[in-house]
């Protein structure tokens, strides 16, 4: 089972429904279109990053390496965002929202509803009139 954290803005009802759920772990999308991946979840500074860094591999090294360097760089490259994407989305929305819980679940569904069966015995969402 895979770990999922929960991110929300405020502890009440409202945010909690808004909660931001980010797997923790490997993520394949990530790993196989990572720069497509970057975009989608716009986490811009990392995509910046990634280009710049293709950028100048491509102009200082790649005259003075071997053809099949690029293509191990590159597969290094997407297996660090496939390991490292999902923090880099939770950092992202730690800028704006404090961690609420983590729970454990097969799938992202699961997880939420483990957390929510998990927070309503305790009284934890108030319902507004």
């Amino acid at each position: 089972m895979a770990l999922y954290v929960i991110q929300a803005r405020g502890a009440d009802q409202a945010s909690l429904e808004r909660a931001t759920i980010i797997k923790d772990g490997f993520s394949w999308p990530a790993f196989f279109f990572a720069q497509i991946w970057l975009i989608y979840h716009r986490l811009w500074i990392p995509l910046l990053i990634w280009i710049l860094a293709e950028v100048a591999f491509a102009l200082v090294m790649l005259p003075h390496v071997a053809a099949g360097t690029l293509v191990a760089v590159d597969f290094l490259a997407h297996l660090f965002i496939g390991f490292e994407g999902n923090r880099l989305r939770q950092a992202k929305a730690a800028r704006r929202a404090v961690l609420v819980g983590v729970v454990e679940g097969r799938t992202r569904d699961a997880a939420e509803a483990r957390f929510f069966d998990r927070l309503l015995p305790a009284g934890g969402l108030e319902t507004q009139p």
